[in-house]
């Protein structure tokens, strides 16, 4: 991850199963490309703008809209797992 230090303080907007959860996950994991520490907030998470302001990094994962973008989310999702694939040569 370009910009990504291991020893860095990921703040992460949003805690659905799609997106915020495991990017989350991955994040934590005791890897040379990872093992940050990780603040996951959501909608009712109390002074919201403060704890944002306290990470190296921001990720605001897309939220539930009844009707809306969760296919375009999930879209998305493989077709950048695939750009990645194609780019590491696999």
């Amino acid at each position: 991850m370009d910009g990504f230090h291991p020893v860095s303080h990921v703040v992460v907007v949003g805690r659905s199963n799609i997106v915020g959860k495991p990017i989350a996950n991955m994040l934590v994991q005791k890897e040379a490309d990872a093992d940050a520490t990780v603040t996951i907030c959501h909608s009712r998470t109390k002074d919201l703008p403060s704890i944002t302001r306290q990470g190296d990094i921001l990720i605001a994962a897309i939220t539930h809209v009844p009707g809306g973008v969760g296919p375009m989310t999930i879209t998305m999702l493989l077709y950048n797992t695939l750009q990645s694939a194609r780019a590491a040569g696999g």
